[in-house]
Order: C-alpha cells, then sequence, then structure tokens
C-alpha cells in the first residue's frame, strides 16, 4: 500500500515587537533551513538568529537570501504580520478590518522585491497602497505625532480629515515618501499645516497675545480670510526650513513678508506684532 503525501502545513508565526530571526527560522521547513545556512555563512547566521525581525537597521544581504530561501507564501505571512506589528509599534493601530487589508494587499506582491529594495518604485506604490488600507488610524497616528512635535492640540473636523486621508494615504503618501529634500516626517507635518492652518494660526495668535497682552479674537470674516492666506503657509516654512527656521535668503524673507502684510490684512489688531 503507498504511502499517504502529507499534506504541507501551512507556516504560521505569530509575530510580535519580541520576535527574532530565530524564532523565524524554527519555524521554517527543514529544506528551507538547509537552503539558508547554505546561502548565509555560520557566523553570519548566528549573529542574525537573535536580532529582532522588526528591527529598522536596513536591508541586509542575508535577510534578503532567507526570503529567496522560503516558501513565497511563507515569505508574505512573514512579512504581512512584521509590517502590521511594526505598525503597532510605531503608534499606528491596526484594527481587524485593517489587517484583512494588508493582508489581501500583500497576497499579490513580490516581498522579495519589495523587501530588497526600500527606494525602488514598487516599494513606494506599496506604501501607498498600506497606508490606504489603514487610513483612518494612520491620520490619528499623523495627529497624534504632530500633536505632540508641535505642541498644538489637533481636533480635526470630517472636512480636514477627508483632506488628511487625502494627503497620508495612496499617491498622497507616495509622494511624501518620495520626497527628499525634507524626509517623510517633515514632509508629513508640512500637509497637516496645510489641512488644518487655522490650527497653527491660532497658536501664533496666542503666542503674540501673551507676549503683547492683547485680547484678539477673530470673527468669522477673518478667520476666513486668514484660512486663505495659511494656505500658502507649508510653501513659507519649507523654504525657512532650508534656512533652518530662519528667513535668510531673499526668498524667505519676501514670503514671511509676503504672509505676514497679508494676516495683518485680515487681522489689523496685530499690526506691529508680526514683522
Amino acid at each position: 500500500m503507498p504511502t499517504p503525501t502529507p499534506t504541507p502545513v501551512p507556516f504560521s508565526l505569530a509575530v510580535d515587537g519580541d520576535t527574532t530571526w530565530g524564532d523565524a527560522y524554527d519555524a521554517f521547513t527543514p529544506a528551507e533551513q538547509d537552503c539558508i545556512r547554505t546561502e548565509v555563512d555560520d557566523e553570519t547566521l548566528s549573529q542574525a538568529m537573535g536580532q529582532r525581525f522588526t528591527d529598522d537597521s536596513g536591508i541586509h544581504d542575508w535577510q534578503v537570501s532567507i526570503f529567496l530561501c522560503i516558501d513565497p507564501q511563507a515569505a508574505r505571512t512573514l512579512y504581512t504580520s512584521a509590517t502590521i506589528t511594526v505598525l503597532n509599534e510605531a503608534g499606528v493601530k491596526v484594527n481587524n478590518e485593517e489587517q484583512a487589508c494588508v493582508r489581501n494587499l500583500f497576497e499579490g506582491l513580490d516581498i522579495v522585491v519589495l523587501f530588497a529594495d526600500a527606494d525602488n518604485p514598487a516599494f513606494i506604490e506599496a506604501t501607498g497602497d498600506l497606508s490606504t488600507c489603514v487610513a483612518d488610524s494612520y491620520v490619528d497616528y499623523a495627529i497624534q505625532a504632530v500633536t505632540e512635535v508641535a505642541e498644538v492640540e489637533l481636533t480635526p473636523t470630517e472636512e480636514e480629515r477627508a483632506c488628511l486621508r487625502d494627503l497620508l494615504t495612496g499617491e498622497g503618501l507616495a509622494g511624501l515618501a518620495a520626497d527628499e529634500e525634507f524626509g517623510i516626517m517633515v514632509t508629513m507635518g508640512l500637509g497637516v499645516m496645510a489641512c488644518m492652518p487655522a490650527v497653527f494660526f491660532d497658536r501664533m495668535i496666542q503666542e503674540l497675545v501673551d507676549d503683547s497682552g492683547m485680547d484678539i479674537e477673530l470673527g468669522e470674516e477673518e478667520q476666513s480670510c486668514v484660512r486663505e492666506v495659511l494656505a500658502s503657509l507649508p510653501q513659507t516654512t519649507r523654504v525657512l526650513l532650508k534656512d533652518n527656521g530662519e528667513a535668510e535668503t531673499e526668498e524667505a524673507i519676501e514670503m514671511l513678508s509676503t504672509v505676514n502684510a497679508r494676516l495683518v490684512e485680515c487681522v489689523p489688531a496685530i499690526r506691529g506684532l508680526v514683522r
């Protein structure tokens, strides 16, 4: 009687922040482990076994070799679990529905190609698609991050959240990820300013009030005028960042002067308080 062929057991590993490459190696099949030992030298492999799977220390050749040795479905499962863990650790709390979307997204992708080169167009496109899966959680994360860095209270309206979703997901985020001038975090902060300019003006006004002792309260018409002016604020800030926060170049001085002059037109009470 012929011996039945055993049904392959699907790869399964619960990845969390403490999971190491050694844990992943132990979950691979004997054939995959043999391949890995052939492709990765003993010293490198021994050092790798204690490294956290979700460590953000760049892509190494030995990691690519491991992914090339294992079953594509195992690679997708491992990469997907690690991605969700990294998002959660970063503060992007991914719910069950969003996790299902992430798994479905990675199901059709070549994980080795994504893992091997974070600068390639496929990775940047996948980053945009991933952000679309976790849109609401990612918007919440961005708001929290900018709140902590800029020390402002952000409570976006539905219209502002829609603006943030467009900015921080899909092609919007892919564009931020591709911005080599300031990096994604600074560019993201500038984008939040574009979606919620009034918040940053409120902070500026409060600082002016604190410095001058004046009582300044904006009416609806003044608020509308200010929002229109501050639509240019992200670009102004980008120019100032090139000057390390000070208006030194002619371009920065002219741009800042224009913004301040328009703000004074909107709110005459601040004349003399801005330069």
